[in-house]
């Protein structure tokens, strides 16, 4: 690991750095206040538009102001954002989609057919990455509650599909045993709503928490 061996100065010292460079900093209280929000470090790409880059001291070009670099700093931060939010209807967009064709044509338990993939990709991964999530669920599930039980009247077998998957794959994703479940049932859990309980009873695993079907995407 590589290490600086530049001496670390605080607010004020900064801004002086910054003086001495030739930025101009009209309000010294305000630029305090930013750097504190901010940090001097974040702030620092955005100091290489306003700054001579062939000098290695990194003056600041005539006319460079404290304000042009939060001005940068508020407009990239907005763009990232927006673009973050069209990324997100996107991505939500495509998921639906690609349910609402496959489950109705395929079952709920699609994604476990290995068939309707194309031979390139990894399914004994997905497989893989679906038993992970439910483990961590699971972990997550028994911190809240100590032996939860599967409401009467909901129940749906799960195991069998999970461990048809695998084998239809001709490879198991886990090294561990297949998935013992007895029961499936959709329960919302605490901060994830996204996120299936699916019960079993076995002696070191009382209950087997699962992300629902959009942990493939």
């Amino acid at each position: 690991m590589r290490v600086f061996h530049k001496p670390v100065i605080d607010i004020t010292a900064q801004i002086e750095l910054l003086k001495q460079r030739g930025l101009h900093i009209q309000d010294d209280t305000r630029a305090r206040h930013f750097l504190q929000a901010v940090s001097f470090f974040r702030l620092t790409p955005y100091m290489r538009t306003f700054q001579q880059a062939e000098d290695e001291d990194h003056p600041f070009r005539k006319g460079a102001g404290f304000r042009d670099l939060t001005t940068l700093y508020d407009f990239d931060r907005h763009l990232r954002l927006l673009v973050m939010d069209a990324i997100e209807r996107v991505e939500v967009a495509v998921r639906s989609l690609i349910s609402n064709h496959m489950g109705p044509n395929h079952g709920g338990h699609w994604y476990m057919e290995a068939r309707l993939f194309q031979h390139s990709y990894d399914h004994a991964r997905l497989l893989e990455t679906i038993r992970t999530k439910q483990n961590a669920a699971r972990r997550d599930y028994e911190k809240v509650y100590d032996l939860p039980h599967a409401p009467s009247g909901h129940l749906d077998t799960y195991s069998q599909t999970l461990n048809a998957g695998i084998a239809r794959t001709g490879t198991s994703p886990s090294s561990t045993s297949p998935v013992n479940t007895t029961s499936y049932v959709s329960a919302p859990l605490p901060h994830c709503s996204t996120m299936t309980m699916r019960s079993t009873r076995t002696p070191a695993n009382p209950v087997i928490v699962s992300a629902n079907a959009s942990t493939i995407f």
